[in-house]
Formats: structure tokens, sequence, C-alpha cells
């Protein structure tokens, strides 16, 4: 596996490219049904940066669910520092989207650098808060420091395919939606963590909350 990720690292901009193709392609075919509890689809003028959170086994469905319901909005993915990360800045660069490299595992402080820089410059930030590598479902206190160092809210992303293939050998049993399938989306209340709130009470309550919209914890 090891050799295989650095062949395709080595061409990270063709694998990036034909990977956001196949994306869009998908996304023509699916139809996202929104519950809209943050308010963001009915205040189009809402500039603030937010910090974007989407469990690590639904990413794939989530630029195409940027591109539907909120593409007027720019900012940058925190990616891990791993060779697959440096593909996963080549798929969004497609959507025009930047990228931070780095992860709690990996050059956590340049991330967490880069990632305070990208929302007080206006971005928004988006954060697979149990990812590289989990447990699944668990989130990382990193993107509960950002909230605190930045103000910026945190948007809580559920997504739930009614029909989509897993795979199952991996950490976080990825899902991917089948072509024409329907993604119930809720696009959580926005989530303002106070700068001296606790941090692991306000990680377990944020937690909470990302379980209980993406359906649970299968």
């Amino acid at each position: 596996m090891g050799k295989s990720l650095k062949r395709l690292a080595e061409n990270s901009q063709l694998v990036g490219w034909v990977i956001a193709t196949c994306l869009k392609a998908l996304g023509t075919t699916l139809r996202f049904e929104v519950d809209d509890r943050s308010g963001m689809l009915g205040d189009p003028g809402m500039r603030e940066p937010v910090i974007w959170a989407a469990w690590h086994n639904r990413v794939l469905m989530l630029p195409e669910l940027y591109r539907a319901v909120l593409p007027d909005r720019h900012g940058s993915v925190m990616t891990s520092a791993s060779r697959d990360g440096e593909i996963i800045a080549e798929v969004m660069a497609r959507y025009g989207a930047g990228s931070v490299r780095g992860s709690s595992s990996k050059k956590a402080r340049g991330a967490l650098v880069g990632a305070v820089n990208v929302v007080r410059k206006g971005g928004d930030l988006v954060v697979t808060p149990d990812g590289p590598r989990g447990p699944r479902y668990e989130m990382q206190p990193g993107l509960i420091k950002i909230a605190q160092l930045t103000g910026a809210p945190i948007f809580p992303i559920g997504m739930r395919p009614r029909v989509s293939w897993r795979l199952e050998k991996s950490w976080d049993r990825l899902h991917i939606p089948r072509p024409f399938s329907t993604v119930e989306v809720t696009l959580g209340p926005l989530q303002k963590i106070g700068r001296d709130a606790d941090c692991e009470v306000e990680r377990l309550r944020v937690e909470q909350l990302m379980i209980e919209i993406n359906g649970g914890s299968d």
C-alpha cells in the first residue's frame, strides 16, 4: 500500500484531476435533501468565516454538497501531511479550495497555525475532526482549539446517503453514495466556542451533535 500511494503521489496532479472528474460526474446524479438548521442558506449575505466539520467517511460527498448548496463560499481544507493528503489537496484544488497540510498526528503545530491564518483572513476552513486515522466518529481536540483561537463558529454537517457502498476494510468504513441516490443532509446549528470554555466538555458536546445529525455511530 505504501509503494502504491507513493506512486500515486508522484502523479498527484493527474490523480487529483481523475478523482475530481469522477466525483463531479457522480454529483450530477445525486439528489441532496437539505435540512438547514444553521441558517446559512437563508442568509446568503453571511460572509463571516465558519469551520465546516464533517466525518472522514463522508468526505467524498462534501465537494458536491458544497457545489450544490453553498458554492459562493471560499476557503481551505485541512488535509494530512501524508501522501494521500497530497492527492486530496489536488482534488480540492479542482473545486477551487485551498489546502492546509498537516494533522493531529503529523506537523500538527504548522497545521494549526495555517488553519488559524485561513480563518483570520476571512476564509472558511473544512475539517474532518476524526481524521486522518481515527478512531471513527471520535473528534480530535484540534477543531475546538481552532474555534477558540479564531472565534469562528463550527458548522457541523451531517450526510446520510440512503444507498451507498462501504469500504469495510478502511478504518472509517468510507461511504461511496451510489449513482442516482439521495443524500439526506443536515446543516447543523452553528456552534460558538468560548475562548475560556473547557475544551474537553466542548469536544464531547460537539462530537455528540455530529453523531446525532449523521444518524448515529454505525
